[in-house]
């Protein structure tokens, strides 16, 4: 067992071994970012504690606004489904909502009655 672990081992040291200059690199890189984040410890700070205060602010706000949504998000998904069942007749009528809209303007226009003289008028 433990020679199996040493021929493992001496495996591994032999493939980083040939690696040498990758892990020299990878060795380089950790250290600027560890001195870059040394560095820049009062600005990273003082974003972690922003972010608890936003994240308190944030919590506050949810709890004070939770019932109004949860009833909202209800009455939501009652017009949703509502709107579901209706679509065929919903977008009939609002298909329709310039031909209305176009007699409305005439009767407002003349202060007499409908006037209208488009085609479903007419006919």
């Amino acid at each position: 067992m433990i020679g199996r672990v040493i021929t493992n081992f001496a495996a591994v040291l032999t493939d980083v071994g040939q690696r040498d200059n990758q892990v020299d690199e990878l060795i380089a890189q950790l250290r600027r970012l560890v001195s870059a984040t040394a560095a820049d410890r009062d600005q990273i700070g003082g974003s972690i504690d922003a972010l608890a205060g936003l994240t308190t602010a944030t919590t506050a706000l949810l709890r004070d606004i939770r019932p109004q949504l949860k009833a909202d998000l209800a009455r939501l998904e009652r017009v949703s489904a509502e709107y579901a069942r209706q679509q065929v007749p919903f977008g009939q009528a609002v298909q329709g909502l310039p031909v209305a809209l176009a007699h409305s303007r005439a009767q407002c226009t003349t202060g007499r009655g409908p006037i209208c003289t488009c085609a479903t008028c007419i006919s």
